[in-house]
């Protein structure tokens, strides 16, 4: 299988400024590094999204006043951007039109690596990651869930231009409402994620009784093995049925055990594991791999490159970091990449899903 990974220095300057993951990009970025995957996947560049690129999904007022150029602060500015969903969780912040031409910009090159295969039929099953990805939330004219553009929606919209059958797999703690508004009861893009659903747990959509859509909500402390098992006896039984060409997975991390969310406890093995499943059943399909959520930065880089690993097929099993630029970050784990709360799930903190999911 070959794979693809997105690299941009001027990508990852600015995705590490978005507000809710500041820093986090450079932690991703330097551990892939230091571990030689950007030597053995094949790389490629990010080029900007343009206005008319942006406006395939996003409303054309959405889109001039995420371009615009504009002074950060005062009444008038944080009253007008309050109806486009730039506030709260999605605050202004400095080089925010560069930061959106990228995030999308980089997901539609990821979808133009596909389209590549499907102009060559006799290409081999094609792999392409981009951890800059996965901003599942944002609707067509507002911002929402730290997500300033839909870069998913945009990348399957290119994919649909050449592909009849895509299926979205969600694998975010949160409800990946954003893509599924976009598709919902498409002929083409089959939706489906897998979330915490409660009362009052954002985004409050994402019912198993939802038409059009596939959803299976779960409740505290989802584990490896419920994990596995929606993704054995739902997901896969989905994907067969559906026999998609390509297969586009949100690789969300914040369901991860050592998450600040503190929701699911799903180790970086387990849910990879998981992963590799579901994309191994069927193996026709080629592969777009997206970031997400994940607000324990380390763990996040190290999901992702884990991820990224098991998708090149390195087989050694790492054991110290190397070293590079970052590799402070990691003092605390003695610079381990296998520490004992990547490996186990929190001992305290009980599955309330019953292994009979629905």
């Amino acid at each position: 299988m070959k794979v693809y990974l997105a690299s941009c220095d001027e990508t990852s300057r600015l995705a590490n400024l978005l507000p809710s993951n500041e820093g986090r990009q450079i932690l991703v970025d330097s551990l892939i590094e230091a571990f030689g995957l950007h030597e053995i996947c094949e790389v490629f560049d990010v080029e900007p999204a343009d206005e008319f690129e942006l406006q395939k999904f996003h409303s054309n007022e959405f889109v001039e006043e995420l371009l615009r150029e504009r002074e950060i602060g005062g009444a008038a500015t944080a009253q007008l951007d309050t109806s486009y969903g730039l506030s709260y969780d999605c605050p202004i912040f400095p080089e925010l039109k560069g930061y959106v031409e990228r995030i999308a910009g980089s997901s539609i090159c990821a979808a133009e690596k596909l389209l590549e295969c499907k102009r060559n039929p006799q290409s081999e099953r094609t792999a392409v990651i981009n951890w800059y990805g996965g901003r599942h939330h944002c609707l067509k004219e507002k911002a929402a869930g730290f997500c300033y553009v839909n870069d998913v929606v945009l990348a399957i919209l290119k994919l649909r231009t050449r592909y009849r059958r895509i299926f979205y797999l969600d694998l975010d703690l949160h409800h990946g409402d954003g893509v599924e508004n976009a598709f919902r009861f498409s002929k083409n893009v089959t939706t489906c994620s897998i979330h915490r659903f409660d009362v009052g747990f954002f985004p409050g959509s994402g019912a198993l009784s939802d038409t059009g859509t596939y959803n299976f909500p779960t409740k505290r402390g989802l584990s490896d093995a419920s994990f596995r098992q929606i993704v054995e006896n739902k997901i896969i039984p989905l994907l067969e049925q559906e026999q998609p060409e390509v297969l586009v997975i949100q690789c969300g991390a914040d369901g991860l055990a050592s998450d600040p969310h503190g929701e699911w406890n799903l180790t970086i093995k387990g849910y990879t594991d998981a992963l590799l499943t579901a994309l191994n059943s069927v193996t026709s399909a080629h592969i777009m791999l997206l970031g997400g959520g994940g607000y324990n930065h380390r763990d996040t880089a190290r999901l992702w490159c884990y991820i990224t690993g098991q998708m090149a097929n390195v087989s050694e099993e790492w054991t110290t970091i190397p070293s590079h630029p970052s590799l402070e970050h990691f003092h605390e784990d003695r610079f381990e990449f296998w520490t004992d709360d990547v490996c186990r799930a929190k001992p305290g903190r009980r599955d309330e899903n019953s292994l009979d999911v629905h």
